[in-house]
């Protein structure tokens, strides 16, 4: 299945107590645990400082699935926007 994008979507993302990596992320009502952080696209070069940089994480979780997560500065969020139920 195709890796599917649509509008980001709050999401809590909980980090690893001993190491600085995501260990679960927390959206619409469920909870997936991260396998392993496939990609790491750092913006903050990138984008205008009246808009905010961001950070995206592309996750595998232990199901077998992937998440792109985002950390909004402006909001102090994380939001997800895509998803691929069969990575």
């Amino acid at each position: 299945m195709a890796f599917v994008t649509f509008p980001p979507v709050p999401t809590e993302v909980r980090w690893s107590t001993d190491q600085p990596l995501p260990q679960a992320v927390h959206f619409d009502g469920e909870n997936h645990e991260v396998a392993a952080v496939l990609s790491v696209r750092d913006e903050r070069a990138a984008w205008p400082a009246e808009r905010g940089p961001r950070l995206t994480l592309v996750l595998a979780t232990t199901n077998g699935q992937r998440a792109e997560v985002f950390w909004d500065p402006r909001s102090q969020s994380w939001f997800v926007d895509g998803w691929d139920l069969a990575a």
